[in-house]
Protein backbone atom coordinates (compact mmCIF):
# COMPACT_ATOMS: atom_id res chain seq x y z
CA UNK A 1 0.00 0.00 0.00
CA UNK A 2 1.12 3.57 -0.86
CA UNK A 3 2.59 5.48 2.34
CA UNK A 4 0.01 8.03 3.08
CA UNK A 5 -3.17 5.93 2.46
CA UNK A 6 -5.38 5.17 5.16
CA UNK A 7 -5.57 2.57 6.84
CA UNK A 8 -8.65 -0.03 7.09
CA UNK A 9 -9.17 -0.50 10.87
CA UNK A 10 -8.65 -3.88 12.41
CA UNK A 11 -12.01 -5.81 12.89
CA UNK A 12 -12.43 -6.78 16.70
CA UNK A 13 -14.70 -9.04 18.30
CA UNK A 14 -14.73 -8.54 22.07
CA UNK A 15 -15.90 -11.19 24.45
CA UNK A 16 -16.42 -11.28 28.25
CA UNK A 17 -19.21 -11.52 30.70
CA UNK A 18 -18.88 -8.15 32.14
CA UNK A 19 -21.39 -5.74 29.90
CA UNK A 20 -19.18 -2.43 31.65
CA UNK A 21 -15.63 -3.87 30.65
CA UNK A 22 -16.89 -4.54 26.97
CA UNK A 23 -18.28 -1.48 26.61
CA UNK A 24 -15.26 0.51 27.94
CA UNK A 25 -12.84 -1.62 25.77
CA UNK A 26 -14.73 -0.70 22.85
CA UNK A 27 -14.67 2.89 23.95
CA UNK A 28 -11.09 2.68 24.29
CA UNK A 29 -10.03 0.47 21.33
CA UNK A 30 -12.23 2.52 18.60
CA UNK A 31 -10.79 5.56 20.02
CA UNK A 32 -7.04 4.83 18.72
CA UNK A 33 -8.39 4.58 14.98
CA UNK A 34 -6.65 1.26 14.47
CA UNK A 35 -9.86 -0.47 15.84
CA UNK A 36 -13.44 -1.36 14.88
CA UNK A 37 -15.71 -3.80 17.34
CA UNK A 38 -17.62 -5.47 15.28
CA UNK A 39 -19.33 -7.72 17.31
CA UNK A 40 -19.29 -8.99 21.25
CA UNK A 41 -20.06 -11.85 23.37
CA UNK A 42 -21.11 -12.64 26.94
CA UNK A 43 -20.40 -15.80 27.11
CA UNK A 44 -18.29 -18.38 25.63
CA UNK A 45 -20.63 -19.99 23.35
CA UNK A 46 -22.08 -16.74 22.50
CA UNK A 47 -18.27 -15.55 21.39
CA UNK A 48 -17.85 -18.77 19.57
CA UNK A 49 -20.96 -17.40 17.49
CA UNK A 50 -20.28 -13.91 16.86
CA UNK A 51 -16.22 -14.99 15.73
CA UNK A 52 -17.59 -17.23 13.48
CA UNK A 53 -19.84 -14.93 11.97
CA UNK A 54 -17.77 -12.08 11.61
CA UNK A 55 -14.41 -13.73 11.00
CA UNK A 56 -12.42 -10.76 12.55
CA UNK A 57 -8.60 -9.74 12.63
CA UNK A 58 -8.43 -9.82 16.44
CA UNK A 59 -10.51 -11.32 19.85
CA UNK A 60 -10.22 -9.79 22.93
CA UNK A 61 -11.49 -13.20 25.30
CA UNK A 62 -12.41 -12.88 29.17
CA UNK A 63 -11.04 -16.01 30.82
CA UNK A 64 -13.79 -16.56 33.23
CA UNK A 65 -17.11 -16.76 31.74
CA UNK A 66 -20.49 -18.54 32.13
CA UNK A 67 -21.09 -21.26 29.89
CA UNK A 68 -17.93 -21.70 28.13
CA UNK A 69 -14.65 -19.87 29.27
CA UNK A 70 -12.44 -18.27 27.16
CA UNK A 71 -9.71 -21.46 27.70
CA UNK A 72 -12.78 -23.89 26.42
CA UNK A 73 -13.61 -21.49 23.57
CA UNK A 74 -9.98 -20.38 22.32
CA UNK A 75 -8.65 -23.78 20.33
CA UNK A 76 -12.34 -23.66 18.56
CA UNK A 77 -11.74 -19.52 17.60
CA UNK A 78 -8.30 -21.10 16.42
CA UNK A 79 -9.26 -22.92 14.33
CA UNK A 80 -11.96 -21.25 13.08
CA UNK A 81 -9.98 -18.16 12.49
CA UNK A 82 -6.24 -19.71 12.12
CA UNK A 83 -4.70 -15.74 10.95
CA UNK A 84 -6.52 -14.02 13.75
CA UNK A 85 -4.39 -12.15 16.70
CA UNK A 86 -5.80 -13.39 20.20
CA UNK A 87 -5.79 -11.57 23.31
CA UNK A 88 -6.86 -13.66 26.28
CA UNK A 89 -7.56 -10.64 29.30
CA UNK A 90 -8.05 -11.59 32.90
CA UNK A 91 -8.30 -10.75 36.49
CA UNK A 92 -6.39 -13.44 37.37
CA UNK A 93 -2.77 -13.08 37.60
CA UNK A 94 -1.07 -14.05 34.51
CA UNK A 95 1.17 -16.32 36.14
CA UNK A 96 -1.49 -18.90 36.89
CA UNK A 97 -2.89 -18.65 33.26
CA UNK A 98 -0.64 -17.29 30.69
CA UNK A 99 0.88 -20.36 30.33
CA UNK A 100 -1.92 -22.65 29.42
CA UNK A 101 -3.38 -19.27 27.08
CA UNK A 102 -0.38 -19.65 24.64
CA UNK A 103 -0.27 -23.58 24.75
CA UNK A 104 -4.12 -23.56 23.50
CA UNK A 105 -3.25 -21.03 20.84
CA UNK A 106 -3.45 -17.15 22.28
CA UNK A 107 -1.09 -14.93 20.87
CA UNK A 108 -0.70 -13.03 24.03
CA UNK A 109 -2.36 -12.72 27.79
CA UNK A 110 -3.12 -9.33 29.61
CA UNK A 111 -4.38 -8.74 33.03
CA UNK A 112 -7.33 -6.18 33.19
CA UNK A 113 -6.90 -3.80 35.76
CA UNK A 114 -4.51 -1.59 33.54
CA UNK A 115 -5.51 1.52 31.77
CA UNK A 116 -7.16 1.75 28.68
CA UNK A 117 -4.19 3.89 27.20
CA UNK A 118 -2.11 0.91 28.29
CA UNK A 119 -4.90 -1.52 27.06
CA UNK A 120 -4.70 0.06 23.81
CA UNK A 121 -1.21 0.38 23.15
CA UNK A 122 -0.48 -3.38 24.28
CA UNK A 123 -2.93 -4.67 21.67
CA UNK A 124 -1.89 -2.19 19.18
CA UNK A 125 1.76 -4.11 19.93
CA UNK A 126 1.10 -7.47 20.00
CA UNK A 127 -1.18 -7.23 17.03
CA UNK A 128 1.95 -5.78 15.10
CA UNK A 129 4.06 -8.74 16.76
CA UNK A 130 1.87 -11.77 15.90
CA UNK A 131 1.47 -10.13 12.06
CA UNK A 132 5.33 -9.14 11.71
CA UNK A 133 6.15 -13.08 13.04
Amino acid sequence: MPEGEPVEPLTVVLVDDAEDVRFLTRLALERTGAFTVVAEGADGAEGVSVIERHRPDVMLLDVAMPVMDGLEMLPIVRQLCPDSTIVMYSGHPAARLAAQSLDLGADAYLEKGASTRTLTSQVQEIVRTSRSG
